[in-house]
């Protein structure tokens, strides 16, 4: 009986000792790169917090964005970013626009915003360890009546 409980007890920290806590995303905001050429282009900043007691080492994040009208693309951002427990990390995933009028367009016609989703894959290494985790976020960019000048355009709550 004795010899049953120290191998659950041994169980128990082994398995607890290797699983880590599930890391979030949200969409910070969006903003135009070089706004005055031709064709157009954005950057999505997405935060990668860390809620877990340990350091995680973030190593890739493979993704599909979508904010019609503006764009729907996927692809890989490699990352070599260490996030301490508690604390987070910023992600710039660049876009190209479809259109280049589809930014005026799309922000003077949405009432509520431009609807956004992102889904993906995010690698992070723990103890030697690679782990992916299933992350999503969705929501909505406010609509922005600034000048054609660099902008940052935060996620309506």
């Amino acid at each position: 009986m004795r010899a049953r409980w120290m191998i659950g007890s041994i169980l128990g920290v082994v398995l607890g000792a290797c699983a880590s806590t599930r890391p979030s995303v949200r969409v910070l905001g969006v903003s135009e790169v070089e706004p005055r050429q031709a064709t157009r282009a954005l950057v999505v900043f997405v935060e990668v917090v860390n809620p877990g007691e340990r350091e995680i080492q973030l190593s890739k994040l493979e993704y599909r964005l979508r904010a019609e009208p503006w764009f729907a693309t996927h692809g890989r951002v490699d990352l070599a970013r260490p996030i301490a427990p508690g604390s987070s990390a910023i992600v710039e995933i660049p876009v190209a626009v479809r259109t280049p009028d589809a930014l005026g367009t799309a922000v003077a016609s949405a009432s509520g915003g431009v609807p956004f989703r992102l889904e993906g894959e995010l690698f992070t290494v723990d103890d030697r360890v690679e782990r992916a985790w299933t992350v999503a976020a969705a929501g909505a960019f406010a609509r922005e009546a600034a000048a054609p000048s660099a902008r940052v355009v935060v996620p309506a709550e």
